[in-house]
């Protein structure tokens, strides 16, 4: 699933020396399934504050915000958290008339064993496991935990300055909890075309990302992300609301700094 951060949005590289702090505004879009194996696509956008902090030991990056536990040269240990948009099961075929599928934020360690880096690319493989909750903002749920196996690769200045790339691939596998968040069907929402389904936890997806920074050093950094995602052979994929084997999601960000601080950061 393409991810974004909940009220707080951040794009940037780990590369290049940069303001302690930022404060701003930020654009987000995502045109991307409404859940993993949806057969519908949907735009969903939002507009949030820009809050960026690069202390030594608390931080945010493209992939969220974190906090360094252990730190070596061939390794990092982290605790991050991530969000991902909600969908409304009434624009949803597969769906209809079942209860929304909330915002959902990821709380967890990230340990990190970089294979290569140097000073402008850097390439890791990424072992993360994260406790899920879904949110209305009225109410908080558990939802079960995911683990990610992914190779991450980063590129600054690629083909010019101010540009960073960035590619990421890896499998996803869940809990049941979140299995049945997404899959399970009970007899309460049963239809002719939906029969009872008891979800079961393992597999949930693959995916292959490909995403571009564009920094031009003034205050607005621009952002284009693409993902391929697979599901073949997914542990639920008998799930009558899983309708599609594989996915294509594009995603769009902007950010405007409106103020930055004179101190840089420590980070190495």
């Amino acid at each position: 699933m393409i991810k974004v951060l909940l009220l707080i949005l951040i794009i940037s590289t780990n590369l290049l020396s940069r303001p302690l702090y930022e404060l701003g505004l930020g654009y987000v879009g995502f045109y991307s399934p409404h859940y993993p194996g949806s057969d519908q696509t949907e735009f969903r956008s939002a507009l949030l504050p820009l809050v960026v902090y690069r202390g030594e030991t608390i931080y945010a990056d493209e992939e969220g915000i974190k906090s360094d536990i252990s730190k070596r040269d061939w390794y990092n240990l982290e605790l991050s958290v991530v969000a991902a948009f909600p969908a409304n099961s009434n624009d949803n075929r597969a769906r209809e008339g079942m209860e929304n599928l909330d915002w959902l934020a990821e709380f967890g360690p990230s340990f990190a064993i970089h294979l290569y880096k140097s000073t402008n690319k850097f390439l890791d493989l990424r072992l993360q496991a994260r406790a899920v909750y879904s949110t209305d903002f009225s109410d908080v749920t558990y939802r079960g935990y995911v683990s990610h196996v992914m190779f991450y690769y980063e590129k600054s200045n690629f083909v010019k300055k101010g540009i960073t790339l960035f590619l990421r691939a890896g499998s996803v596998y869940g809990s049941e909890r979140i299995m049945d968040y997404f899959y399970e069907v009970e007899q309460k929402d049963v239809r002719a075309d939906r029969p009872k389904y008891d979800a079961k936890p393992g597999y949930l997806e693959s995916h292959f990302d490909l995403g571009f920074l564009y920094d031009p050093g003034s205050r607005l950094r621009y952002y284009l992300g693409f993902q391929r995602n697979f599901y073949n052979n997914t542990e639920n994929q008998d799930s009558p609301l899983h309708r599609a084997n594989e996915a294509f999601s594009v995603g769009v960000g902007l950010t405007w700094t409106m103020f930055k601080s004179e101190a840089q950061e420590k980070r190495n």
